[in-house]
């Protein structure tokens, strides 16, 4: 292999067209979920997935490819305000419908390409999509139980069937990491656009409006400021931003000259971007991914030393911000003189269900606004930064924030054991856990439980959360695997799954599902786990090969 990249990497005219080829289905996805604005979102979804079938009739296979890479930025619109909230999954079904559609050739394969995946994987995965149908049959809201199951058994068909089946693998899966570093740059330089801007207000939200936050050690201001830059968020969205990280370190110990310089300026832009949001599960995953990298393969990789040095100083800046040390503070003075006196009453809007809106005039009043001390009888109340701008400053990221997870998880332990087997049922987590506040969270409808085996529990119950947790191992178990041999772009994929495997104990994703990290998951385990299918018959081959020659010399001796 070239000490540049293998023969199947992309040249840079192709990199280009790939590149105008993106942005060209980014745009059109932008004004497709636009439409779910007028039509709603059930009329909207189905108009637009047909209008993806419709155009996969058109692709042809080697531009499947284009249509797999969208699908990160597909995805990640889920979670993003550049779209309306009812046409946020109709980017990635269209993709996934054009998909779908453009590889029916290859339908016929499919049942064989299920067959070579590992077995225990294979029947977790059936046990998990079945049971999630079970468990949408006794939901509390089954319309909704029965889009979330119909929508992961899409995905999870185009994650471990249709895509590992692509040809040209390696390329794919490099331009997969290439996407994800481009798309954390513009994640970051979009929400400084936005803020220079002053704020774009769209869709009824407010697109750029961000606290001008100042960093605090051991609870004392520093003066320090600096803008917590979530991008097109309202809120952070840092897994593609932590992944991105680690792509640029792959590329930047892959290439030589200007690439080289480009790819390490794209990684440092990155680091300053996922800092300045605080997101401790950021930092979390990168942290686990640089290791991961790097361990295993230390006298081999030249990515060990800068994937070493990077995962220990994020490690720093983690531990720091876990234990108060590291802290921040909302600048609602330089906030409100930035973008005007309206600013605070939308940043500081508890109910995460109307994020990115202003509060009412009269905000409703809470029995137990600030956490104290913490009963099983009576949890606190899930409170990060909320209240009125009649201060100066408002802690954003410190105590306070870590105990709201713990009411948060409390509250989702609750409603488990009131429905400990077949749970409340996929995509009702954020309702079924408001009433075990105990009154005490009336005003956080659309509060998440933080915690994604937390949330299987909630909706899918004990026999589901035995599932996820069966299928969590197998997925670490295969990245290990992929890590020990060290080679190639999939220990970054691998890498990931062990990172977001470990973050899901504080953040919230449904395997399979339409948002990225979910997608991302699915995804990455799809690939790694044909990868490992396909070894293993050369493996099983090696030591019959190997005892063939034997008997030739015994009958000469003879």
């Amino acid at each position: 292999m070239p000490a540049n990249g293998s023969a199947e990497n992309p040249s840079r005219r192709d990199g280009l067209l790939t590149g105008l080829a993106m942005a060209g289905v980014v745009v059109v996805l932008l004004a497709l979920a636009a439409l779910g604005y007028p039509l709603g979102a059930n009329k909207g979804m189905v108009v637009t997935a047909a209008v993806g079938a419709v155009a996969g009739l058109f692709v042809k296979p080697e531009w499947r490819r284009i249509l797999v890479l969208s699908l990160i930025p597909a995805t990640l619109m889920t979670n993003s305000d550049v779209v309306p909230h009812d046409g946020r999954y109709i980017p990635s079904l269209v993709v996934l419908a054009a998909l779908i559609v453009s590889s029916r050739k290859d339908i016929p394969n499919l049942l064989a390409q299920a067959r070579a995946l590992p077995t225990w994987l294979l029947r977790l995965l059936v046990a998990y999509v079945v049971w999630m149908a079970v468990t949408a049959i006794f939901s509390t809201q089954r319309g909704t139980s029965a889009t979330y199951v119909v929508g992961s058994i899409v995905t999870i068909g185009v994650a471990f069937l249709v895509i590992p089946a692509l040809p040209r693998r390696m390329r794919l899966v490099e331009e997969l990491i290439a996407t994800l570093v481009v798309t954390s740059l513009v994640i970051i330089l979009s929400g400084l656009l936005f803020a220079l801007a002053g704020s774009i207000h769209l869709f009824g939200n407010n697109i750029g409006l961000y606290f001008v936050t100042e960093a605090t050690l051991f609870g004392h201001p520093t003066g320090l400021i600096f803008l917590q830059d979530y991008g097109p968020f309202i809120g952070p969205e840092t897994t593609p931003l932590s992944l991105g990280l680690v792509g640029s370190l792959y590329f930047a110990t892959k290439t030589s000259g200007r690439a080289r310089i480009a790819w390490a300026a794209a990684g440092v832009v990155i680091l300053l971007g996922l800092l300045s949001t605080f997101s401790r599960e950021g930092w979390l995953i990168v942290v686990i991914t640089c290791l991961a990298v790097a361990i295993p393969s230390r006298t081999a990789s030249r990515i060990a030393r800068p994937a070493l040095a990077t995962g220990l100083v994020m490690l720093v800046f983690f531990a720091a911000g876990i234990t108060n040390v590291l802290g921040v503070n909302g600048r609602i003075d330089l906030t409100t003189s930035w973008y005007g006196p309206a600013a605070a009453s939308v940043l500081l809007n508890p109910n995460p269900a109307t994020h990115g809106q202003a509060q009412p005039t009269t905000p409703a009043p809470t029995s137990n606004p600030t956490p104290g001390v913490r009963t099983l009888l009576a949890p606190c109340v899930a409170v990060q930064a909320s209240g009125t701008a009649s201060g100066p400053t408002v802690q954003l990221k410190g105590y306070s924030s870590l105990l709201a997870r713990l009411c948060l998880w409390e509250a989702a332990a609750r409603a488990i054991v009131h429905r400990p087997l077949f749970g409340f049922g996929p995509g009702t987590g954020t309702d079924a856990i408001v009433p075990f506040f105990y009154g005490q969270g009336a005003g956080l409808v659309g509060a998440s439980t933080h915690d994604t085996y937390l949330r299987v529990g909630v909706e899918m119950g004990l026999p589901g959360l035995a599932i996820y947790l069966a299928l969590s191992a197998i997925a670490a178990w295969l990245a290990l695997a992929c890590l020990r041999a060290g080679k190639g772009p999939e220990v970054v994929l691998a890498a990931s799954i062990l990172a977001i495997t470990v973050a899901e104990l504080t953040d919230t994703l449904l395997f399979g599902g339409l948002s990225f990290p979910g997608f991302w998951l699915a995804m990455a385990l799809g690939l790694l786990a044909t990868r490992s299918a396909r070894e293993q018959p050369a493996r099983a081959t090696e030591p019959r090969a190997a005892a063939q020659p034997r008997p030739a010399p015994r009958a000469v001796t003879q």
